[in-house]
């Protein structure tokens, strides 16, 4: 037989145990989930390279939407450097790197990104991805056509709008008479300002077009520095000069605001800063997040052509304080729903929550002396009325007391005559006793009721006297 002590000792390592097989169970449970799901590839072709804004944006959209999917996924990033280098020289040696590198390592799915990373794979595709499924996004001038004899690709065209944003210009500032159209050689300069040439013939009669195309940094500079008073400039691109000589953005807007005293416009999101005034932009993070969302239901089994080119994109409203405030424009005369970025924080937007928490914590503060207040002044309240109760009470047990008092001395009064009158009268029947008990002769009283009768023996005894009623007594 086992003692109680062997008993418990082996209960207690039975539970130990088995809380140990639940927590390792517990804490595989989600990485043997997540060993379960398919490990998908994804290569993101990037026309541009690492640090263009444009760039980034739409690689964090991509970036953002995929690791939101619950999908296993691993993502491999190339920069096909267009802006910086001409891509039909790039090209061939980028093709003979790639085949190297995926040869064995074939990706489940291609997202690209603008228009020289899809037309690289156009070109390329048969060879390198063949049947891999295609997004593209960020695509200017899209058109079906584009796609033809392509099969299992889908993607977001990069539709901004040139009309809405020279009307935009006439709207903020009605006294601009010509517009300086600054673009480059690059594919997407030149995608651009076909775009542009589109939309100028409906403001012909409104602005004078100053079309600065495909020049080296310094005619841009002297042509800049020679526009008339009444001008504003459209900034479409300027990465890559005539003679191949590359600028990042910020070079390029301080190249063109050092050179003219012009209000500047754009049509991405990613120019609006260092001065430029805005203009209703295109979002490459929108496209970036657009085209992951596609990859995702293509990875997930839906077949791409059964999901339409996404050729509409939400353009905003975006403007930089610092531009409106050098070319006074007022606020006032901005579209409705515009982001102003670089805005000075104002005293209420940077401590508006600690004011209403302050206001807040003063209203509740008041709110609970108000109920204090209100509470005292009722216990006051009541404790007048308790007060002028006892007060009452007090006089009504003083005047009882009184009255009981007085009642009691009369009573007292009454028991001291009553005793008094019965003291008297037993003194009076004592001495009525002696009286009656010091007479010699026989004496007898004789009442109606036997008991009330008296007699003095007088020296006789009792049985010698004969008392015939009271009708034989002679008076």
């Amino acid at each position: 037989m086992k003692s109680k002590r062997d008993i418990y000792a082996a209960l207690i390592r039975c539970g130990i145990v088995s809380f140990l097989i639940i927590c390792v169970m517990w804490a595989r449970g989600p990485f043997s989930e997540a060993a379960s799901k398919p490990l998908y590839r994804v290569l993101v072709l990037q026309s541009y390279h690492r640090g263009y804004e444009w760039t980034d944006n739409i690689m964090e959209g991509i970036d953002d939407t995929l690791g939101d999917a619950g999908m296993a996924i691993e993502i491999y990033v190339e920069y096909l450097d267009c802006n910086r280098h001409d891509a039909r020289t790039v090209f061939p040696s980028l093709s003979a790197l790639f085949r190297s590198k995926y040869s064995t390592l074939r990706p489940d799915m291609i997202i690209t990104c603008d228009n020289d990373a899809l037309q690289f794979l156009q070109n390329y595709r048969q060879t390198l991805f063949p049947d891999v499924p295609v997004v593209f996004c960020g695509i200017n001038r899209f058109t079906d056509t584009i796609l033809r004899g392509q099969k299992k690709i889908t993607g977001v065209a990069e539709d901004f709008d040139v009309k809405e944003t020279l009307e935009l210009i006439q709207r903020l500032q009605p006294n601009i008479r010509h517009i300086a159209v600054v673009s480059d050689n690059t594919t997407t300069g030149r995608i651009n300002r076909e775009r542009f040439l589109e939309a100028a013939p409906h403001f012909s009669e409104t602005f004078e077009f100053l079309h600065l195309a495909e020049q080296t940094a310094e005619e841009l500079k002297d042509a800049l520095r020679h526009l008339p008073v009444d001008t504003a400039i459209l900034h479409l691109s300027f990465y890559r000069d005539r003679e191949g000589k590359t600028f990042t953005l910020q070079e390029s807007n301080r190249l063109i605001a050092e050179s003219a005293e012009f209000p500047v416009y754009s049509l991405w999101d990613f120019v609006i800063n260092d001065g430029v005034v805005g203009g209703i932009v295109t979002s490459g993070w929108h496209q970036g997040h657009e085209a992951a969302r596609m990859a995702v239901r293509i990875l997930n089994g839906e077949a791409p052509e059964r999901i339409p080119v996404l050729t509409e994109s939400p353009n905003i409203p975006l403007f930089d304080y610092i531009g409106l405030q050098r070319f006074s424009i007022p606020v006032s005369r901005l579209p409705a729903g515009s982001i102003i970025r670089n805005r000075p924080v104002g005293f209420y937007e940077q401590y508006g929550k600690w004011i209403w928490a302050a206001l807040f914590f003063v209203a509740g503060q008041t709110l609970v002396l108000i109920l204090l207040f209100a509470n005292i002044t009722r216990r006051r309240r009541i404790e007048r009325v308790l007060q002028r109760s006892n007060i009452e009470l007090e006089n009504r047990v003083t005047e009882r007391t009184a009255d009981l008092q007085g009642a009691n001395a009369q009573l007292q009064t009454e028991i001291d005559e009553r005793r008094r009158a019965e003291d008297a009268l037993r003194d009076s029947e004592k001495r009525y006793r002696l009286l009656f008990e010091s007479i010699t002769d026989a004496v007898m009283l004789h009442r109606m009721n036997p008991d009330e009768s008296g007699w003095n023996p007088g020296g006789f005894h009792r049985s010698q006297f004969r008392c015939p009623g009271a009708s034989g007594l002679q008076p």
